[in-house]
């Protein structure tokens, strides 16, 4: 039997929230080996638009992008992006809501992707863009909230 453990960044008043890091009281049991996004709700204070296809640097336009959910305590020997080792979780393609405030997924088949250890205390989740950039959520011109659901099995 698995678990599942919700990370709600506005709850964790994180001044990050594109870069999490949780610490957990006991590690998760042994016989749990593997580790999914089942849901991901980002919402932005203004337009998610800005979090997608604006370049903070220059407050541009740019073509689509994804976003890239990480997370430290996936075993990258397993898991490959692009032929290279890699610790994604979930890509994340541009579809918000009709108010262009939030935008959920839903991820009914999720990939499970090998745990890196048997002995986690904490879990750290961050989001990039195409670049491997980490996001930079203070550039957007409004509060940046994040919801995960990871699934344990």
């Amino acid at each position: 039997m698995g678990f599942t453990i919700l990370i709600d960044s506005l709850t964790l008043n994180n001044f990050s929230p594109q870069d999490i890091t949780i610490y957990l009281e006991n590690s998760i049991p042994n016989h749990l080996t593997k580790v999914g996004l089942k849901y991901l709700f980002l919402y932005h204070q203004t337009d998610l638009m800005r979090v997608f296809l604006v370049d903070p640097k220059t407050n541009n336009l740019i073509t689509f992008k994804n976003i890239y959910v990480h997370c430290d305590i996936i075993s990258i020997d397993t898991n490959y992006l692009n032929g290279q080792k890699s610790d994604l979780l979930f890509v994340a393609p541009y579809n918000p809501s009709p108010t262009r405030k939030c935008a959920v997924y839903n991820i009914e088949n999720c990939l499970y992707k090998n745990l890196k250890s048997s002995d986690i205390t904490s879990i750290r989740i961050y989001l990039t863009d195409n670049n491997n950039n980490l996001l930079d959520s203070t550039s957007f011109g409004g509060q940046l909230a994040l919801v995960y659901e990871l699934d344990f099995v």
